[in-house]
């Protein structure tokens, strides 16, 4: 049965926009996306191709069922549909009790792909989905990085949730995505699940470049408990290296979770 696509996207992104497909009665998503004209076609394949194949390694990556590329150099990937929306999204109003016990199964899902594969690159709201089983699932992988290489010099939309260092002034700090920045993203995206805003919230991009090291004064504590907060500050420490891990974050929302 031929698949159906939306006229209009559901959702426009930074470089790619998002429409609906119907195939037997089953959504999906295409993301479509204009390369520039001095790309070539076969680099933006292995983009997602490489996002493809560790969907096969870690259950916590978002499968991609197709990749394709047109004359026009427009690439064409098609993916599973999440109708429960994002992790910030789903959990927005939730009890505490809830919130925390997503939030362990977002951090052990980000554990398991440094395990297994290494860094994301991109650890963000709209690459968190939750299944049907209220499970998680992480989209992207590795892409955010390519892009960076492929539209150098931008400010990303997401700049609240990346690391003090890959605003360096250096581009090659978007292309090796490492562990402590995949960190500070999780710890943005769990401070806006618990307070319904992202990190930096009211400030600008450039109130971050001002401050530089002491960015962190521009982070609203908002009610959040002394063991949160000690561990959120500690995710966004300006020293990459003296953010706690993964497992360590997965050990420490344990206990906290026996709180609520």
């Amino acid at each position: 049965m031929e698949a159906k696509t939306h006229d209009f996207p559901f959702a426009v992104g930074e470089h790619a926009n998002l429409y609906l497909v119907t195939e037997g009665g089953r959504q999906m998503v295409r993301k479509k996306m204009r390369l520039p004209a001095e790309i070539i076609v076969e680099s933006g394949m292995r983009l997602f191709e490489r996002a493809k194949n560790a969907g096969s390694i870690s259950s916590y990556i978002s499968p991609i069922n197709s990749v394709s590329c047109d004359e026009r150099a427009i690439l064409d990937v098609t993916l599973p549909f999440y109708q429960n929306g994002h992790i910030c999204a789903y959990l927005n109003g939730a009890p505490n009790n809830e919130k925390m016990k997503m939030l362990i199964k977002f951090a052990q899902a980000v554990e398991n792909i440094h395990h297994l594969l290494g860094p994301h690159g991109h650890i963000v709201p709209g690459n968190v989905m939750v299944k049907d089983d209220h499970n998680i699932v992480i989209t992207d992988y590795r892409v955010s990085a390519t892009l960076n290489e492929i539209f150098p010099g931008q400010i990303p939309s997401s700049w609240m949730f990346r690391a003090t260092e890959v605003f360096s002034g250096n581009n090659d700090a978007f292309t090796a995505p490492t562990r402590p920045d995949d960190v500070f993203g999780f710890a943005g995206v769990m401070y806006q699940v618990l307070t319904g805003k992202p990190p930096f919230s009211p400030n600008n991009y450039y109130s971050r470049v001002i401050l530089g090291d002491g960015e962190l004064a521009l982070i609203d504590r908002s009610g959040l408990g002394t063991e949160m907060w000690d561990l959120l500050i500690q995710c966004f420490s300006p020293q990459p290296f003296t953010r706690p891990t993964m497992g360590d974050i997965v050990v420490r929302l344990k206990i906290m979770a026996e709180l609520y």
